[in-house]
């Protein structure tokens, strides 16, 4: 029984200790001890979580670039359609979808696709007779 009293007497003057120390430290200090507790609580949840990044994929850049030309912009990795030639800078228009954008044309590489692109069927509408003008 004494020894824990004693021990708890000894846990409370850590304690006190501590406090102490932490009221003499300045502002600055206590704001780095502060990072240095939340870097490695954050690398230690890091650890834990097994990240798995995709793949880097390698582009071949164009050699030509040919109006209506498909093509995969790389940065996008997003396939388009070249709308404009290369112009005094190298820059080239491709259409992905409802985005314009102008890249250099080493930054698109050629569509290498197995199957051909297949276009959405657009639904047509059914036709209605016409209505009558007169009141019955």
């Amino acid at each position: 029984m004494v020894q824990d009293v004693q021990n708890t007497a000894y846990g409370l003057m850590d304690e006190l200790r501590k406090l102490e120390k932490t009221k003499q430290l300045s502002a600055s200090q206590r704001a780095a001890r502060a990072r240095r507790s939340r870097k490695r609580k954050r690398e230690k949840l890091f650890g834990k979580t097994d990240v798995v990044h995709a793949p880097q994929r390698t582009f071949k850049p164009l050699d030509s670039v040919k109006l209506g030309q498909e093509v995969l912009i790389a940065e996008l990795d997003k396939p388009g359609i070249v709308t404009a030639l290369p112009d005094r800078d190298g820059m080239v228009e491709v259409r992905a979808g409802i985005i314009r954008q102008k890249c250099r044309s080493t930054a698109c590489a050629r569509r290498t696709s197995s199957s051909p692109r297949r276009r959405k069927s657009i639904s047509r509408a059914v036709r209605r007779p016409p209505r009558q003008a007169g009141i019955r």
